[in-house]
């Protein structure tokens, strides 16, 4: 991500390759173009930053920058099941809807509903918009069809996971609804 802003700046720069004026008390003021970053210093800028990363996190900057592997590829590579990582997302007040089943609240509660999922294998998630939110598509890798078998709609709050309605037992909206893949 870091190295695909970085090439963007460059090319708007190279592009561009103007002074930006700026009014201040009705004088012209000429801001000073920021030079870029030799390789070598953006090298070591950008292993920095990797090196702070988690195992997984690094893992999948290396296979998509470094190897090129697709987003598909590198799901199925690292099997993205990091629910701890989930959980440390949740806020306190989190509450879940098991749309025909269940509700839960707190973080213990909707704890205890990832345990759930990390014993089942007849998933994979992908991001995508349901209605205009976006929402985590379920599919069912042994499954050929090419739409989703269910979805999972999110709600953040301050950049915590605030609430999850989950669809896995009601497959039936999934014919009425709006679905989008990103």
């Amino acid at each position: 991500m870091f190295r695909i802003a970085h090439n963007e700046a460059i090319d708007e720069l190279r592009h561009t390759n103007q002074q930006h004026t700026e009014y201040l008390d009705e004088q012209a003021l000429i801001a000073e173009v920021d030079v870029p970053l030799e390789d070598q210093e953006l090298v070591a800028v950008a292993l920095t930053v990797v090196l702070q990363l988690t195992p997984r996190p690094r893992s999948c900057v290396i296979l998509k920058d470094v190897m090129s592997c697709s987003l598909a590829e590198i799901s199925e590579l690292l099997d993205a099941r990091d629910f701890d990582a989930v959980r440390e997302m949740l806020a306190d007040e989190v509450w879940l809807a098991l749309i025909s089943r269940a509700k839960f609240r707190g973080v213990a509660e909707v704890g205890v509903y990832f345990e759930k999922y990390e014993q089942v294998d007849d998933w994979r998630l992908a991001l995508g918009v349901v209605e205009g939110r976006i929402a985590i598509l379920v599919d069912d890798p042994r499954d050929r069809s090419p739409h989703s078998a269910f979805f999972m709609l999110i709600a953040w709050d301050a950049g915590q996971v605030s609430g999850i309605r989950d669809y896995r037992y009601a497959r039936y909206v999934l014919r009425v609804a709006a679905i989008d893949q990103l």
